[in-house]
């Protein structure tokens, strides 16, 4: 939770790019629209890699994980990057 507060200090350095460079605007709010895009997709994926981690979820259907719940694949890097397709 207490990492949650370092947005809020995220969100004070954007405005501060905002007023140290005001020609530079439409560049940071691409840049802050596309960091904006990705936390969300990132939070959507771990959302939906624990709902599919349950029992019969659709990671142990995927052949990531068996039945008792060891994962099958070398990391889990490709369990994430799975999540991020299928979501």
């Amino acid at each position: 939770l207490l990492k949650l507060l370092r947005l809020y200090r995220l969100r004070r350095m954007i405005q501060a790019l905002y007023r140290k460079h005001p020609k530079s605007e439409f560049f940071i709010t691409a840049v802050e629209l596309v960091l904006t895009m990705g936390t969300v997709a990132h939070w959507m994926c771990c959302l939906w890699y624990l709902q599919g981690g349950e029992q019969e979820g659709w990671i142990i259907n995927a052949g990531m994980k068996d039945p008792d719940g060891n994962l099958i694949i070398p990391n889990d890097g490709y369990g994430w990057a799975y999540s991020a397709w299928i979501s």
